[in-house]
C-alpha cells in the first residue's frame, strides 16, 4: 500500500545470538552470553532499525522507533505488523501501550 497518510512498519525478534560464537565441543555446552536483536522495518522507505536488549522491552524498542519517525503532517494512519508470538509481540502490555500511544494528545 502507498499512500501519503499512511506509514506501515512491521517489527518481530530476530534470533538470538551467542556471544562470543564458540563452536568447540568443550565450551558449546556451557552457559555463554547472548546477544537479543529486534527489528522495526518500515515497509514504504525500505528502512529498518535494530534494536539490541536484555530482557523483555518491546514497548520501550517501539517508543524508540516512534520517537525517530519524522512523519509529514498528512499522515493519520500506521500499520504495524508482527508474527502471533503472544510471550513476545502480541500481549498486554503491547497492547496497552499501543492504546497509550494512538490516545496520547
Amino acid at each position: 500500500m502507498t499512500s501519503a497518510n499512511t506509514v506501515a512498519a512491521c517489527f518481530d525478534f530476530w534470533k538470538n545470538l551467542p556471544s562470543p560464537n564458540v563452536t568447540t565441543r568443550d565450551i558449546y555446552y556451557k552457559r555463554q552470553l547472548s546477544t537479543y536483536t529486534f527489528n522495526v522495518h518500515e515497509l514504504g522507505s525500505n528502512t529498518g532499525r535494530l534494536f539490541t536488549y536484555g530482557s523483555n522491552e518491546v514497548c520501550s524498542m517501539l517508543m524508540a522507533y516512534f520517537n525517530t519517525l519524522s512523519l509529514s503532517p498528512d499522515v493519520n494512519r500506521l500499520l504495524l505488523f508482527c508474527d502471533s508470538c503472544p510471550g513476545q509481540n502480541k500481549n498486554w502490555t503491547v497492547f496497552r501501550f499501543l492504546h497509550y500511544m494512538v490516545h496520547q494528545q
